[in-house]
């Protein structure tokens, strides 16, 4: 896991096996995120070790989310009301 943390903050994009062609990691801004589709869905902090989701997704999305979540040890924060 700590490899994967740190190949992540090298400013890469990273994809993952599953949801190959709709789900990554992007840098942008200085930070990573959860990118589905073309949009940033989640907010990824390293140091916490949470990714934090800001508003209400689709099922499909939220799959992506916590798939992502999963494969890098995260916990998923939703902090839409």
């Amino acid at each position: 896991m700590h490899i994967l943390i740190n190949y992540l903050k090298q400013k890469t994009m990273r994809k993952f096996e599953k949801y190959r062609e709709n789900l990554q990691i992007v840098h942008e801004a200085g930070t990573d995120f959860i990118k589905s589709y073309s949009t940033l869905v989640a907010k990824i902090d390293y140091d916490e070790r949470t990714a934090e989701v800001a508003e209400w997704y689709s099922m499909t999305t939220t799959k992506h989310i916590n798939y992502a979540c999963q494969k890098l040890g995260l916990t998923v924060i939703n902090s839409f009301k």
